[in-house]
Order: structure tokens, then sequence, then C-alpha cells
């Protein structure tokens, strides 16, 4: 049997906003990391098509003599 000393408490209109910001943060973030994830995938799958089309790496290769030495 239950005591009157060991119910919940109420659940009043703060405790339901409370709980609704703290689902609401969490799903905003959620979305926030997918769409993130998602925008990177895609940008891989476009760098990809772009090295096919061009031949051109994102990091170009060093060349001897290039960037190394002082311009006079």
């Amino acid at each position: 049997m239950t005591r009157i000393d060991d119910t919940p408490p109420a659940w009043d209109e703060r405790t339901q906003l409370t709980t609704f910001l703290d689902y609401a943060r969490g799903a905003t973030r959620a979305k926030c990391e997918g769409v993130c994830e998602e925008t990177a995938r895609h940008n891989g799958h476009l760098d990809i098509l772009r090295e096919l089309l061009d031949g051109a790496t994102a990091r170009p290769e060093r060349r001897p003599g290039r960037g190394s030495e002082p311009s006079a």
C-alpha cells in the first residue's frame, strides 16, 4: 500500500514545459547532427565526381622548386 508521502510530484505546467524543452533541445541537436553528416557525405560524393571529371585532387602535389625557394 502506498503512503501519501510516497506519491510522485504533480505534473504541473512547469514540469511539462521543462520536459518539452529538454525534448526539443535533444531533437534539435540530433537534427543538426544529421544535416551536418548528410552535407559532409554529399560533399565527399561531389568531390569524387569532380576528381573523375577533371583529374585534379584536393591536395596539390609538391613539385620540386615550387614554394621552397624565396623569390628574388
